[in-house]
């Protein structure tokens, strides 16, 4: 096996993801519920492992970080009535 020396990718859940979140900016106004929402809407990479979804947690950071919100929030449509029958 060859070692190509790439990084690791960081994966975490959600909880784990929103503690380093709050532990890199405590003042931070994201919520575990934002975090769930990017996560069901699959802006970000995110892998299942048995009933939990693990998230690249790096890629959420540069989510964030590169005005993703704004994408995210066109990406969920939350508050729309949907025609039901």
């Amino acid at each position: 096996m060859q070692n190509t020396n790439k990084p690791i990718i960081r994966y975490r859940l959600l909880r784990e993801a929103h503690e380093e979140i709050l532990a890199q900016d405590p003042n931070s106004g994201i919520s575990r519920n934002y975090l769930r929402k990017i996560f069901l809407a699959e802006v970000v990479p995110t892998i299942r492992v048995g009933n939990r979804r693990l998230v690249n947690f790096d890629a959420l950071l540069d989510f964030l970080n590169n005005g993703g919100v704004a994408e995210q929030e066109q990406a969920i449509e939350t508050g729309k009535i949907r025609r039901v029958g």
